[in-house]
């Protein structure tokens, strides 16, 4: 990618993807020359400024705020950062677990999730904490949402956020206590990220103080919660959806960047997994799929 970006004749996609394959190989400086490129080919100055904050969050830059980002900011993102800004942020992801830390997710001054459709699922006191302040959903989650009764699971939480336009569609425009994410999905190279990195990337837009991340192993463990999936859901094929949708490499270099930066921290699992290395992780990933022994494709 980053020596198609470096030809006379690249096209703006290439640039994109040379900017975002400089970011992970730790090349800011060359990101950047990467970034006025795009502006001289058309890039809009919203994207140039999202890619910019992000540039300098995985630079570990000590400007990295959300005032550099002040145009992309919609009212409601305006009221959920006042949420975020400066509080204690305990991200839960939906990995079971017998760890009883559900105490020291619940002392956290806001509490995230996923995919929450009412009652207690997803909030086993002793294993994920009781509180839910903040609901991320993808789209399948949002459409599922969409036909039940979302108006009593809404007023249970403080915000639920959509990942995608999609998702967002599924619902009344305006709905209270309802956002988009600012997505980064333009600047990846033909990938999605999964719910933990899009919400990390979210939620850091608006100076948490901390955040920790806790029940979430990088898809090491294919199992969730009980009641995470709907009943009747058809079982997810992972190699696939790494293959075509979810670049796995991509997910852990960006969310090992933020751990290394010191941007995010997590429970024993999660800082397990960090300090696996990118090797470590994907030999575990190939265990936990199966990919020793059956081919992917």
């Amino acid at each position: 990618m980053q020596a198609d970006g470096d030809a006379g004749n690249a096209t703006l996609e290439q640039v994109t993807a040379a900017c975002y394959a400089d970011i992970e190989a730790e090349d800011y400086t060359g990101a950047r020359t990467r970034l006025r490129r795009m502006e001289a080919m058309g890039r809009t100055g919203k994207r140039l400024a999202h890619a910019d904050w992000f540039i300098t969050l995985m630079a570990a830059e000590s400007d990295c705020d959300s005032r550099g980002i002040e145009q992309l900011l919609s009212d409601n993102d305006r009221e959920f950062g006042a949420l975020i800004r400066g509080q204690r942020v305990a991200l839960v992801g939906p990995v079971p677990s017998k760890i009883a830390q559900g105490a020291e997710i619940d002392e956290h001054d806001v509490v995230v999730k996923f995919g929450y459709r009412g009652g207690d699922k997803g909030r086993d006191p002793e294993t994920q904490g009781a509180r839910l302040d903040v609901s991320y959903y993808n789209n399948s989650q949002a459409k599922l949402l969409a036909e039940s009764n979302y108006d009593e699971v809404f007023a249970s939480i403080r915000w639920a956020v959509c990942n995608n336009r999609k998702g967002l569609s599924h619902f009344p425009e305006d709905y209270p206590g309802l956002r988009l994410v600012a997505s980064l999905q333009w600047l990846l190279p033909d990938t999605h990220l999964n719910a933990g990195p899009n919400a990390l990337l979210d939620l850091l837009r608006f100076e948490p103080s901390g955040i920790k991340v806790f029940n979430t192993d990088m898809m090491l463990s294919s199992g969730r919660f009980a009641g995470y999936f709907p009943d009747g859901a058809k079982s997810i094929d992972h190699t696939r959806s790494f293959i075509k949708t979810h670049d796995p490499i991509l997910q852990y270099q960006l969310m090992h960047r933020l751990w290394v930066c010191g941007h995010i921290e997590g429970d024993e699992r999660f800082e397990e997994v960090m300090e696996m290395g990118l090797v470590g992780y994907l030999n575990e990933l190939q265990k936990a799929y199966g990919a020793n022994t059956r081919a992917l494709v």
